[in-house]
């Protein structure tokens, strides 16, 4: 069983600690509904016994010094308005002790570990005026990494020891892992649960945490939002229903227009307003997403997928699937369709 230890501290993104703390826990839950061991013993630690998240929430947690210096396993580090400031000189100095075997930075935890030396080459006076790490010491030395992409820059300006991508959702280089902003996080712990336990428990657990999907690393942080904007004109509600009703049916903007009894001109102006995207761009994102569900949920044949999302051939969805999530629908069947409850 693997100690995954996530860190706490005054300021962090709650979400960055409650998150992958859920997903590893229901991978627990999931190992053992098929009668297998835990895989993962989790802690969260911090300087004090409680600490007060950047939005107010309170955090219980074990303290450093009950819990002891990390030593194999993972260390989660969240990221968080605390993880941009210098941080009190027990946790910095813990935190540049620790050896994990795999190091894993949600949102602008990236900023705390390069602080202290674990990633990178430290910038002095950035961890609280300590010194920093000799060049070439840090445990996982230089790294690509991402982070939230408001704060990528940042990130690359004050830490030029790091490769800082702002695009992924998450990405792996070597042992250490990063997410970009905010839920990324429980990506990135879903990835680890893939990596370590295969791809169904991890689309187990998104589907217990009510997850849309789980997204691959290389899906920008700027791709389209699973919430999209619903129209509140009746006209315009009417078509989105017909469209997510059959997404590869006849949709030009004329047979549209026609069927909400409007101009194409007075359609496109109204639709847009309305949803917040083109009908070009909807309907492009709705056949993606549908494919997504078809290859996830059902066994029909890509080409059948195909044909049911609306992008008329396989080599069609297959260069969209690409461009837009960086696999293929095959590849993303494999690793996020619902397993066979005879199998399980």
């Amino acid at each position: 069983m693997e100690r995954v230890v996530i860190v706490a501290y005054d300021g962090v993104q709650p979400i960055d600690v409650a998150g992958p703390h859920e997903a590893f826990s229901f991978a627990n839950d999931a190992l053992a509904e098929r009668g297998r061991p835990p895989a993962y013993e989790l802690a969260v630690v911090a300087a004090t016994p409680e600490v007060t998240s950047g939005s107010g929430l309170r955090l219980g947690a074990t303290t450093l010094a009950e819990h002891g210096p990390v030593r194999g396993g993972s260390l989660v580090i969240p990221g968080g308005r605390g993880a941009r400031r210098p941080v009190a000189a027990p946790l910095r100095a813990w935190l540049a002790d620790a050896r994990p075997d795999r190091l894993l930075l949600a949102c602008t935890g990236s900023f705390l570990a390069a602080a202290v030396g674990l990633i990178g080459t430290p910038t002095p006076g950035v961890a609280d005026g300590a010194a920093p790490t000799p060049a070439g010491r840090s445990p996982f030395g230089r790294r690509r990494v991402t982070t939230h992409w408001r704060y990528a820059d940042n990130l690359a300006a004050t830490h030029p020891g790091l490769d800082v991508d702002p695009d992924p959702v998450w990405l792996q280089d070597g042992p250490v892992w990063s997410s970009g902003g905010v839920t990324a996080g429980i990506d990135l712990a879903l990835a680890v649960v893939a990596a370590d336990l295969g791809g169904a428990i991890a689309q187990e657990v998104a589907r217990t945490l009510v997850m849309y999907v789980h997204r691959p690393g290389n899906q920008s942080q700027f791709a389209a939002p699973v919430w999209r904007e619903r129209a509140t004109d009746d006209r315009i509600r009417g078509i989105e229903r017909a469209l997510a009703a059959d997404p590869g049916g006849d949709h030009s903007v004329d047979s549209l227009a026609a069927r909400a009894g409007m101009s194409p001109r007075h359609f496109q102006r109204l639709f847009a307003q309305q949803t917040g995207r083109p009908v070009g761009t909807y309907l492009a994102e709705l056949r993606i997403t549908t494919a997504q569900r078809l290859l996830a949920q059902t066994d029909h044949p890509t080409a059948t997928v195909a044909r049911l999302a609306g992008f008329g051939s396989q080599e069609s969805m297959r260069r969209t699937f690409g461009s837009q999530l960086g696999v293929s629908p095959t590849a993303y069947r494999s690793a996020f369709a619902r397993p066979d409850p005879a199998l399980a």
